[in-house]
């Protein structure tokens, strides 16, 4: 049930590597009085940084020392890799020292960053130490991209923070590349589930990575459905080498009807087996377990349907809240006087702030995010990661306040095995509710992609980034999940400044809606702000003013909501008169057809930078002709002039639009 990369990761984790490190002068052994730092291959500023002899880890001859008084001062002491592999996974590895670090970031560490020729791309950005300790090993998963012509490591402490701190032996080795292939269950998506009437097929995506002196001509690839209490084989489906497609992935639908050919009650498995055709070998093995649930059976109080919406209690629900800390009952009371139907509070919630939750009709994502043994918990044979979880979800699972499980903040790929275990034991404990992560690196996604039901990312672009950050996250959180898992995103409402920032702001009422729209147009089905904590101590705009900024924004998400939460239809055609309209207009639709008019609903907004005359034309799949157009993401709603089957609206930067168009009966 895992990928190629993800097995690899865990034996690393495990066994560790045999490859050199590919970092130059790791323990600052080597000198140089051109490099700032006094450590060749180096470079960092010399009030800054500075190779010692002193303070040094296990031995070894010399560290980094990093001395700075001034939490205003960012700087990092850097080197450049040329000798990397793009598209490689790589076992980051450092030992730091903080000694009375101070600030509200995660102290003193060490990153990875690549770029390609326009630009940074992406990086890996493990948390440090901060107070004062004693040696810790600092360690990441690191997979660069494929599109990386340029990669640098760095030692560095955070923004926004001061002190001392040592780095030494610092490593960057390659993990070995398995075989090529990997699967991923297209359907069903949600826990292997299969009901009476959904999904109506099952399929699975074989994908085959590009991998230097592979030998794919003895590659073949058998995907089967097999009877879990009989061991007999269903139905099978062979990939040759040369059906499989080397750098992409191929999609296999199985003929079998999973509502009349899959006994009710049945316990099945999706089989993907890599074959080595010269030796017969199996090379790699990968399993999807699938429920073919009794029809009489009661579904889940809380799933996610094949069109990735949350379903409560049998319908359709848009999750639209803000992370929080530890509430109160007024906090509660002001939630149920907005527009925000969720929460998500970091801290613990016990059974008295549940009842309130419930009370004031707020539902809850449940935190077990710092249950994991060496992170939060001190763990023994009795009190550990498995004891402390399991509690959690029989004391709470059973509450009507309770949506989903709360697994990951931004843990990178060294938690990967404990977050595996954690899916595994949720969702044997607990049937009726989904798991949520959120993870800010976007492109590490796949990796992930077993450890939860539901994702999200958390973008926060302003004021430095563009807003078309929001855009590219949750593309990538779409398209990296393979359009299987249901999207929550979550959106900036804090000023980065209250993080160590020396830049930050609170977004504005219309990028916060700009950049709302752009993540319900690239797929999310629902909607978080980061956070109630922080727009309570926003330096720049007043809790009364963001909460009710905030409110207006969610009021008018709450306002098309039944339609958000019908199946996506095909987009209109699109042209502008400027050029790549595409690159900057993310549109979604729906069509309404138990209207007595007959709707097409288009949302379209700018990325926050694109701007101009769009003319939107209905797809062929609709064959009916305009009578009416009306913009509904205008106060009051404007009336667009049509042709028979398109119109015409100029776009600015921070719009978003909300065509309701009539058709033709």
């Amino acid at each position: 049930m895992m990928y190629p990369k993800v097995m690899t990761i865990i034996a690393m984790l495990c066994c560790g590597v045999d490859s050199e490190s590919i970092v130059s002068n790791m323990n600052f052994t080597a000198t140089s009085a051109t490099t700032g730092s006094g450590a060749l291959d180096w470079y960092g500023s010399s009030k800054i940084y500075q190779r010692q002899t002193e303070v040094v880890f296990d031995g070894a001859e010399a560290a980094m020392m990093y001395n700075n008084s001034d939490p205003s001062v960012y700087t990092t002491c850097t080197q450049s890799i040329t000798d990397f592999v793009p598209g490689a996974v790589y076992q980051l590895s450092a030992f730091v020292k903080a000694v009375d670090i101070k600030g509200a970031d995660s102290g003193a560490t060490v990153c990875v960053e690549w770029s390609d020729k326009s630009g940074y791309i992406g990086g890996c950005y493990p948390n440090g130490v901060k107070g004062t300790t004693d040696w810790t090993n600092i360690k990441d998963i690191c997979s660069v991209s494929d599109k990386a012509t340029s990669l640098h490591i760095s030692v560095y402490v955070r923004k926004g923070m001061s002190g001392m701190a040592y780095f030494d032996d610092i490593m960057l080795t390659r993990v070995p590349p398995g075989p090529p292939l990997s699967a991923i269950i297209l359907s069903p998506a949600y826990r292997g589930m299969i009901t009476a009437t959904e999904p109506t097929l099952v399929s699975v995506m074989v994908l085959c990575k590009d991998e230097l002196d592979y030998d794919y001509n003895t590659l073949q690839a058998v995907a089967s459905i097999e009877d879990m209490s009989t061991g007999k084989t269903i139905e099978s489906h062979t990939l040759t080498s040369k059906d499989i497609k080397v750098g992409g992935g191929t999609t296999l639908k199985f003929d079998i009807n999973p509502q009349t050919g899959l006994k009710q009650g049945g316990k099945y498995a999706v089989i993907v087996r890599g074959m080595n055709t010269t030796t017969g070998a199996v090379v790699q093995e990968f399993q999807y377990n699938i429920t073919r649930v009794v029809d009489s059976a009661p579904l889940p109080t809380v799933y996610i349907d094949k069109d990735m919406r949350l379903m409560v209690e049998g319908k359709p629900f848009f999750p639209l809240g803000l992370y929080a800390g530890n509430m109160n009952e007024d906090d509660f009371a002001l939630f149920s006087n907005s527009s925000f139907n969720s929460v998500m509070p970091y801290d613990q919630m016990n059974l008295t702030q549940m009842n309130w939750a419930q009370k004031y009709g707020i539902k809850v994502a449940y935190t077990v995010k710092d249950d994991f043994c060496n992170h939060s918990l001190k763990c023994n044979e009795t009190h550990n990661d498995v004891t402390v979880i399991t509690e959690k979800i029989k004391s709470f699972k059973n509450h009507p306040a309770t949506l989903m499980w709360y697994t990951n903040d931004e843990l990178n790929l060294e938690w990967l095995p404990q977050l595996l275990q954690h899916q595994s034991l949720i969702q044997t404990l607990d049937w009726n509710h989904p798991t949520w992560s959120v993870l800010y690196e976007a492109t590490e996604l796949t990796s992930y992609i077993n450890t939860f039901d539901t994702v999200g990312t958390d973008p926060y672009p302003i004021p430095t980034q563009p807003l078309s950050m929001v855009r590219t996250y949750a593309n990538d959180t779409y398209s990296l999940t393979y359009g299987t898992k249901a999207i929550f995103e979550v959106i900036q409402a804090h000023n980065l400044k209250n993080y160590g920032h020396e830049t930050g702001r609170t977004p504005t009422q219309a990028e916060a809606r700009n950049m709302v729209w752009q993540a319900i147009n690239h797929g999310a089905n629902g909607i978080f702000f980061y956070s109630y904590f922080d727009i309570k101590r926003n330096p720049d705009v007043p809790f009364e003013t963001e909460w009710a900024r905030l409110n207006t924004v969610a009021k008018e998400v709450v306002h098309f909501e039944s339609i958000l939460l019908t199946a996506k239809v095909e987009n209109p055609m699109v042209e502008a008169d400027t050029a790549n309209v595409s690159s900057w207009l993310s549109v979604r639709s729906h069509q309404l057809l138990d209207s007595n008019a007959k709707e097409y609903v288009v949302f379209a907004c700018s990325d926050g930078a694109g701007t101009g005359k769009v003319t939107f034309s209905l797809p062929a799949s609709i064959s009916q002709t305009i009578e009416k157009v009306v913009d509904e993401g205008t106060t009051p709603p404007t009336t667009i002039s049509s042709m028979q089957r398109s119109w015409s609206q100029q776009i600015n930067k921070l719009d978003a639009h909300m065509y309701r168009v009539t058709l033709s009966n």
